[in-house]
């Protein structure tokens, strides 16, 4: 064995020559970043028998041996019915080279051509994409007269596409957190949602009613944690996008790329089976995420808003008391939950609100409404950009220290802030948006940016049992100040009076209802 070892080590001076040319050659493989891979390493037509080889095997950057299991080893197996009776050792060299040895105790020879060795590589979630290289270099055999012989290294592609592979649960949900910035807008039968709201009931000893909102978004920057919702138990290839939005916050919660603690002061929830239950450990692992919900938001009832929608349509409001637009016929609230490069600002729509809380309104244009506040035993809070005082001004810069533009709502669209505005009138609301995402619309010595409004699909999940639905469509209805005898009255999505409700969805003092 120990000559055995010398021989296969030695100096490439002591190689002979042959008269055909053998060569190891590695086979073109292509991943996906944050991936894996098999790469086959193969021989191709010996012109004699050998019993040992030896190569140096180079990756290109991002690209590595996955580890073994147990983590003592790197991922590479033999072919059996080319290499019978012999063992693999595989070292690492230095970064992205390995040394590749396969030897015979007994001094068997290999058993003719073809593929003798399998190595699983990884692709890091920053990797290069396109085609790479690897190459294989100082090949040295041993023959059965423990002779040894050089040939030519070979090189083969590593084609990495810029897409990534996802995997849906047999539930039809996942979490997810990934280190690149992925497009899901057109994926056929796959979602991806932020957690943008919540409803949380007061009295705890009805959780069942308590629903998440989910927000649809299309382009995901890295790191960002999303919900994915899609056919069970399949696989999705997503593209990797190089456009960007903007989402300041999500109370979903994790790291693409290390564990993350977790904050006890919050109630943390992880998926398991599709539902959400409570989390009761400390971290959470790398490239998933668990829902982070804070304190519930108090709602404070008045008699009903009044008003009349401006010439645009477009109107922004903050609130004193908590509103209920569930059944505001033609009048819809929405908040703010990201802006992207494209200068679109995602809406993402509301039914009842707390007080305090901005909103932009959209409806008809002169259209007088009245919107009731909250009777409901829920508490309503929601991840908003704009911001605004319900009763006093306020000091609101044109830019930012941290790299944001303040905008503001003119003629239906958004702009920036021409000047900075010491008495921001209360009531009022404004949009912080990062600089860098106005800086390519801005001409010189001139402030003249439109910003357009893009409504987001957004979902209602209930935490207790994973059920998914949609927001209530509004429906026609008797809007009252007071209390009235007509408060616990069912109605249908028409807007008609049911009795006595069977199975179905209903509205029920505003909120919806649905009956299994």
């Amino acid at each position: 064995m120990k000559k055995l070892f010398v021989c296969v080590l030695a100096s490439l001076c002591s190689a002979i020559a042959f008269a055909q040319k053998d060569e190891v050659v590695v086979k073109d493989v292509t991943m996906f970043p944050g991936g894996t891979a098999q790469m086959e390493v193969a021989l191709n037509n010996p012109s004699k028998e050998y019993t040992a080889l030896q190569f140096k095997l180079s990756l290109p950057e991002g690209i590595s041996i996955a580890p073994s299991d147990n983590g003592k080893s790197l991922k590479a197996s033999l072919n059996k019915a080319v290499a019978t009776d012999h063992e693999l050792v595989v070292s690492q060299e230095k970064d992205n080279t390995y040394i590749f040895i396969v030897f015979s105790r007994r001094n068997a020879a290999f058993t003719g051509a073809g593929t003798i060795a399998s190595i699983t590589l990884t692709a890091s979630d920053d990797v290069k994409t396109g085609e790479l290289k690897a190459a294989t270099e100082a090949v040295l055999w041993v023959t059965p007269e423990e002779e040894t012989a050089e040939t030519e290294g070979a090189k083969a592609a590593v084609i990495v596409k810029n897409e990534v592979i996802i995997k849906i649960s047999a539930s039809g949900k996942s979490t997810l957190v990934s280190g690149k910035d992925l497009d899901f807008s057109n994926v056929d039968g796959l979602k991806a949602y932020i957690a943008t709201g919540y409803y949380w009931p007061k009295d705890l000893m009805e959780m069942d009613e308590s629903v998440i909102c989910l927000t649809k978004v299309e382009d995901v920057p890295a790191g960002t944690p999303v919900l994915l919702i899609g056919t069970g138990d399949k696989e999705f290839t997503v593209p990797i996008t190089t456009s960007h939005t903007y989402y300041p916050a999500n109370y979903l919660k994790g790291n693409a790329k290390t564990d993350v603690d977790v904050d006890p002061s919050y109630t943390n929830m992880q998926l398991e089976k599709g539902v959400f239950n409570y989390l009761t450990t400390s971290t959470y692992p790398a490239g998933n995420c668990y829902l982070q919900l804070p304190s519930g938001a108090s709602s404070v009832s008045g008699s009903e808003l009044e008003f009349t929608m401006n010439e645009h349509g477009v109107q922004d409001y903050v609130s004193q008391m908590g509103l209920d637009f569930t059944n505001v016929e033609g009048l819809k609230a929405y908040t703010v939950t990201g802006v992207d490069a494209d200068k679109n600002i995602m809406l993402t729509r509301v039914t009842n609100t707390s007080n305090g809380m901005p909103l932009l309104l959209i409806g008809t244009a002169g259209q007088k409404y009245k919107v009731p506040s909250v009777k409901s035993s829920m508490f309503y809070t929601y991840i908003n950009m704009l911001r605004g005082d319900a009763k006093k001004d306020t000091d609101v810069k044109k830019t930012t220290e941290d790299g944001f533009t303040n905008c503001i709502l003119s003629n239906g669209v958004f702009g920036p802030l021409s000047a900075d505005n010491p008495a921001f009138p209360a009531g009022s609301c404004y949009l912080p948006v990062p600089t860098s995402y106005l800086a390519s619309a801005t001409r010189a010595g001139s402030d003249e940016i439109k910003m357009s409004l893009k409504e987001s699909e957004v979902l209602l999940l209930n935490l207790k049992n994973g059920s998914v639905s949609n927001l209530p469509t509004a429906i026609k209805s008797v809007y009252r100040s007071q209390a009235s005898d007509d408060d616990n009255a069912w109605y249908n999505l028409n807007g008609q009076r049911v009795d006595n409700p069977s199975k179905g969805i209903y509205i029920k003092n505003g909120v919806k209802v649905v009956i299994k």
